[in-house]
């Protein structure tokens, strides 16, 4: 019954393509920009605060220094 209505409207076929495309590049951007923050934020997290080995003194001491896993 779908395929049916998509067949007599071709033009909702356009509109529902565009709309996944558009779809798919937002989270594509959103993923980009949002990862490399949470690894900031997960470094900042699990470094030790015991005083004798800080590894990062914030947001951009985290940021200067690439770590690789």
């Amino acid at each position: 019954a779908m395929f049916a209505r998509l067949k007599a409207n071709p033009s909702k076929i356009r509109v529902e393509i565009a709309n996944a495309i558009a779809g798919a590049g937002a989270g594509a951007i959103a993923a980009t920009m949002v990862c490399p923050l949470d690894v900031v934020k997960t470094r900042l997290q699990c470094q030790s605060y015991t005083g004798e080995f800080i590894k990062y003194r914030g947001t951009f001491g985290a940021v200067a220094q690439p770590r690789y896993i």
